[in-house]
């Protein structure tokens, strides 16, 4: 039962560890892109600049901005790599051999629903049950302790002899088998007299343990109840999550394109465009995110359930 915990929790390192990497994936995608747009725009303020149709602040604040993305950029792959490191060690693997594809889970929205496992097929609670009936296993063993204990007892010999009881010797080969044989047969009886009072105790002890450990497995089965609750609330909020995020990129890219008409037309400052790329950039995180959590969320669910493979499940049948 203990290896069946120790199995559950390397399953949930796992999955998490891949998710943790599809994110870093989505945010080194949403930086290299935001770094492409900061070139181009970039690019078409230095020759504003350069014709004086612009003043040279405006080409210093762009080329700053350019360098700000790519540091940030630098920082998304460091991250990127360093979770996808720590998800290959975690499956035996190099690195390089590590590919993962988050495509489908980007396009297609999860059920919310999960077919949930029997109670007791939880680890934990199996675990917790043993424990029980390991403690009743000695408080068997204890109830028969002071029952008297018979043996039997038997014995078989024999001897090979040429010798007859009148004392004459038989001649030839005689003696070289067994020809003179005994047997012996008895009963012993063993009864712990002086025992009783140590085993009364030890008996009391054992139904404390028994008390104990059934207090354990209604703890433990509390806090699977809670745990799966506040899994199911994360998932319902990342869902909910993830149907407004759609707005905010669109939204965002909208802005993104005005203020650029309208620094091209001489309608806005560099500033305007500045905060417009950035809150585009931080829209498409926020929405690859949220379609990635809301999957999360339906891996928590099932860990907090303790078996995964109703997530596993769903993967497998989406294509994922």
């Amino acid at each position: 039962a203990q290896a069946n915990i120790t199995r559950l929790d390397v399953a949930i390192a796992a999955t998490n560890a891949y998710f943790a990497l599809l994110a870093a994936e989505q945010v080194t995608i949403a930086a290299r892109a935001n770094v492409k747009r900061r070139e181009e725009f970039a690019k078409a303020v230095a020759v504003l600049a350069e014709n004086q149709l612009r003043p040279g602040a405006d080409a210093s604040r762009a080329r700053a901005d350019l360098a700000q993305a790519r540091i940030r950029l630098i920082q998304a792959e460091t991250a990127e790599n360093s979770n996808r490191a720590g998800f290959a060690a975690l499956l035996g693997i190099s690195p390089d051999e590590l590919e993962v594809d988050s495509a489908s889970m980007l396009s297609t929205p999860p059920p919310l629903t999960l077919a949930e496992p029997l109670s007791i097929t939880n680890p934990l609670l199996a675990a917790e049950k043993a424990r029980i009936e390991q403690v009743q296993a000695r408080e068997r063993v204890l109830a028969k302790s002071y029952f008297p204990k018979f043996s039997l007892q038997t014995s078989v010999s024999g001897r090979g002899t040429g010798a007859e009881p009148g004392g004459l010797i038989d001649p030839g080969t005689s003696g070289l088998w067994l020809q003179r044989m005994n047997w012996a047969a008895g009963v012993q009886v063993t009864f712990p007299l002086m025992q009783i009072f140590s085993l009364r105790a030890q008996k009391r002890a054992e139904a404390a343990n028994e008390e104990a450990e059934r207090a354990r497995y209604d703890q433990t089965a509390q806090d699977i109840s809670g745990q799966v609750g506040r899994a199911r609330a994360e998932l319902e909020g990342a869902n909910q999550i993830s149907q407004n995020t759609p707005v905010e990129l669109s939204a965002a890219r909208e802005t993104a394109q005005q203020s650029h008409a309208r620094y091209q037309a001489g309608l806005a400052t560099i500033v305007e465009v500045s905060d417009a790329e950035s809150l585009l950039v931080q829209a498409e995180i926020d929405d690859a995110i949220a379609r990635l959590t809301v999957w999360r969320g339906l891996a928590g669910v099932a860990a907090a359930q303790g078996d995964l493979q109703p997530f596993l499940q769903l993967l497998r049948g989406g294509t994922h």
